[in-house]
């Protein structure tokens, strides 16, 4: 397969790590049973979803699947 001007094409570019778009570090962040369970344990005391989500550097989406699961 090449482009329009002949040339191969270099596949997907990767954003700069400079500006904060190396996706290739971020996807593959495992958390440990451990970690879960504190952070989980957090949620079910009742503190704010959005501020342990920040200090714990995951998604909001990410602690709500991990409490679904029960961590």
């Amino acid at each position: 397969m090449t482009t329009d001007e002949g040339r191969k094409p270099e596949g997907r570019r990767r954003a700069s790590p400079i500006a904060g778009g190396d996706v290739g570090a971020l996807a593959s962040k495992r958390y440990s049973a451990d970690r879960k369970m504190a952070v989980v344990a957090r949620v079910l005391r009742g503190e704010a979803l959005d501020l342990i989500a920040r200090e714990a550097n995951v998604s909001v989406a990410k602690l709500t699947t991990w409490r679904e699961a029960g961590a």
